[in-house]
């Protein structure tokens, strides 16, 4: 007798978030032209954003890959920054 999985909607939900999580913080820092931050370990590479909650897509850190694996399998925290905040930090330098 062959036995099929149920299908799990949470997992199409937790899915939708990461992708939405993944597009949102991608095109707002294209749009907006946001520097990325320099890793907190201080490396040289260019960092990704990675986020620790899906369902806040514009609250990442920015990590080198080295750091960005650690968080994902350590689970390791790193300073996090809302997008937004750093779009009007900047805009206000130049008045």
């Amino acid at each position: 007798m062959i036995e099929y999985h149920q299908y799990d909607a949470s997992l199409n939900e937790r899915f939708s978030n990461y992708q939405k999580a993944h597009t949102g913080a991608g095109v707002f820092i294209k749009r907006w032209r946001i520097a990325r931050l320099a890793c907190e370990c201080g490396s040289a590479k260019p960092s990704d954003a990675h986020h620790h909650d899906y369902s806040r897509p514009y609250v990442v850190a920015f990590l080198c890959p080295r750091c960005h694996k650690d968080a994902h399998n350590k689970g390791l925290r790193y300073r996090l920054y809302d997008l937004r905040d750093l779009l009007f930090s900047d805009l206000l330098a130049f008045v």
